[in-house]
């Protein structure tokens, strides 16, 4: 048995609740419409369907009722625009500026085992110096998945 469309009412106060006022007004100038426009698309007592429920209705639940394939290439195409769209870019200088701290993590490391030190203190050197270098090679793959993207 099929699923039901989305409840326009739910979705309606879901959006409008999701956003705060300084959030709507910033939609609104976006979007180059007015205020009362985009509060009017939040409100769940408004009889018109907001363009988030038709965005909703017309491209995930009626895509899954004709072809549950097309449907789910479509959630993939979005979620991975969202996901650009929320990474933030990073800039070589950020990505040198990692190394140059994982490098001086690592110095930490050579450093506290030629002086001898505890060794709990050399592991909490190493375990810094590791996460310098995860931090940079996270930020490395995101580098390359934007420049993949353009």
């Amino acid at each position: 048995m099929k699923q039901q469309p989305p409840n326009q009412h739910d979705t309606d106060r879901l959006l409008g609740d999701s956003l705060s006022h300084g959030d709507k007004t910033k939609l609104a100038n976006l979007l180059g419409v007015s205020g009362s426009e985009i509060c009017r698309q939040c409100n769940p007592e408004d009889p018109k369907q907001s363009f988030y429920y038709r965005f909703k209705r017309s491209m995930f639940w009626l895509k899954t009722q004709v072809n549950e394939r097309a449907a789910r290439i479509i959630v993939a195409d979005f979620r991975a625009d969202f996901e650009s769209w929320d990474t933030p870019v990073v800039k070589p200088e950020s990505l040198a500026a990692l190394v140059v701290a994982a490098d001086r993590e690592g110095d930490d490391v050579i450093q506290s085992w030629a002086e001898g030190k505890p060794l709990h203190e050399q592991i909490m050197h190493a375990t810094e110096a590791i996460a310098a270098l995860e931090k940079f090679r996270e930020a490395a793959r995101k580098a390359a998945r934007i420049r993949e993207a353009v």
